[in-house]
């Protein structure tokens, strides 16, 4: 059975902790900047990622796991979203379905039903979490992936932190940001850091509002909601945490001139 977050554990932590001071000194020729874009063939995956040499590492899907069968295994590794309970929402533009059922128990014994048998059909698989999925926040991913013998056991994180803030969270996004860094950059189970930024998505539609309000759709790191500042200071941890640095396949190189990578 999937574990359900627990809201407390972390925070305490966190309240007064002083915004540390941050410079960007020039990063070595070798560091590790990914990109993430639209799969280029009808096979049913939505993205590939591609290493710093190009080179294809993993393919994603955007659809619900807990609903339905992902596809068919690659040859690269296969990256799902943790799912989710309700409707489709419109996962291809990022904006998912918002239902308490995703993170009451309905959420957590899905998962653990249908998490392993859906990652047994993969050599190799990373979870990517999100805010309306059942891995919707730090404390929810530290919980499984501490758990080896838990529903995630043998895979990866896929970690993008904008994707875990909610429309409400923006005026605290640092603290937000900085936690999910603190606690998950530096952990054996995490393979790659997506920084991305974020806009929010006016609700022309059902899945667009929910009970953490307007959905949060992911946008390039020089365009969005979320302070450049912010987005820097985490791009410079993962780097220093060993960590790949995903960017979105949109104006990659407007995205690392704001980065400063």
């Amino acid at each position: 059975m999937a574990f359900l977050p627990n809201p407390n554990s972390l925070a305490d932590s966190y309240r007064t902790r002083p915004t540390p001071a941050c410079t960007f000194p020039d990063l070595a020729s070798g560091m590790a900047i990914w990109t993430i874009s639209a799969a280029p063939d009808n096979d049913g995956w939505d993205h590939v990622i591609t290493d710093e040499h190009g080179a294809e590492t993993a393919r994603a899907w955007d659809g619900n796991p807990l609903a339905s069968d992902p596809p068919s295994a690659s040859g690269s590794i296969a990256c799902l979203r943790s799912g989710w309970v309700g409707g489709e929402g419109h996962p291809e533009d990022g904006v998912f379905t918002s239902s308490f059922e995703t993170w009451a128990k309905a959420g957590a014994e899905r998962f653990g039903e249908r998490w392993p048998e859906v990652a047994a059909r993969y050599e190799r698989i990373w979870v990517w979490p999100h805010a309306r999925h059942v891995l919707s926040d730090t404390q929810s991913i530290f919980t499984n992936v501490r758990d080896d013998g838990g529903p995630l056991a043998g895979a990866g994180v896929l970690l993008e932190p904008t994707a875990l803030l909610t429309a409400s969270m923006i005026e605290a996004a640092e603290d937000h940001l900085m936690r999910t860094a603190d606690t998950l950059f530096d952990h054996v189970r995490t393979e790659a850091v997506i920084v991305s930024n974020a806009v929010v998505v006016e609700p022309a539609d059902g899945a667009a509002v929910g009970p953490s309000g307007p959905a949060m759709r992911p946008a390039p790191a020089h365009a969005g909601v979320v302070p450049v500042e912010l987005l820097r200071r985490l791009t410079r941890m993962a780097l220093d945490a060993g960590k790949p640095v995903v960017l979105y396949g949109d104006n990659v190189e407007a995205q690392r001139a704001t980065l400063a990578v």
